[in-house]
């Protein structure tokens, strides 16, 4: 039995990882602000956050791939991982493999983590390109169809490049109400994932 099954079945917190790049860092920053929007604001549950500023799906840059930090992931002994990447590999990895990537990422975390995995779309920022924007919808759209059934995340919160007005002056990043929709999202997500695992 994987450790997440035992401690689930010990009647311990649910470990959650949230893996990914910038976004999830200030994610983990806007949560920790407040006693009340720490774990997300959810009980019972334990969140570790492995994440790194400009993480990407293939190697590019020094320590920033996210195959070397996989083994922070099993160490978290998760009950279920979020995933958010692939924005960071825009223009460098074509958009089909940028989607093979996340779902051979999914599928070796699933096998080695024994847990659900779940991914969160791609977002497009105002400094993206329309060719980016397209990109991202290719992406976003062969996720939809391939993952298993609800394990892909749609932010129904307005957090697109067409509303600038939730992004940083650098066109990429959000701003605090873009990171509020962001972590409330992110906490639906999560909530539903943990009712389904306890279900």
């Amino acid at each position: 039995m994987a450790c997440a099954a035992q401690a689930q079945a010990a009647g311990g917190p649910v470990n959650v990882v949230l893996l990914g790049h910038s976004y999830v860092r200030r994610l983990a920053e806007h949560a920790d602000r407040s006693p009340t929007t720490a774990c997300l604001g959810l009980s019972d549950i334990h969140i570790t956050y492995v994440c790194e500023g400009g993480m990407t799906l293939r190697p590019r840059s020094r320590n920033r791939c996210v195959r070397d930090h996989l083994q922070a992931v099993i160490a978290s002994c998760p009950s279920l991982i979020v995933v958010h990447l692939g924005e960071n590999d825009l223009g460098w990895v074509p958009a089909s493999e940028i989607a093979g990537e996340i779902l051979q990422l999914v599928r070796d975390l699933s096998r080695d983590c024994q847990c659900p995995v779940y991914v969160t779309q791609l977002l497009s920022w105002p400094s993206h390109s329309a060719e980016r924007v397209l990109d991202i919808d290719e992406i976003n759209t062969e996720l939809l169809h391939t993952l298993p059934p609800h394990h892909f995340w749609r932010h129904r919160c307005g957090l697109n490049s067409q509303s600038p007005a939730m992004f940083l002056a650098d066109r990429v990043h959000l701003n605090d109400d873009g990171m509020h929709r962001y972590y409330n999202s992110i906490r639906t997500l999560v909530g539903r994932a943990v009712r389904q695992l306890r279900q």
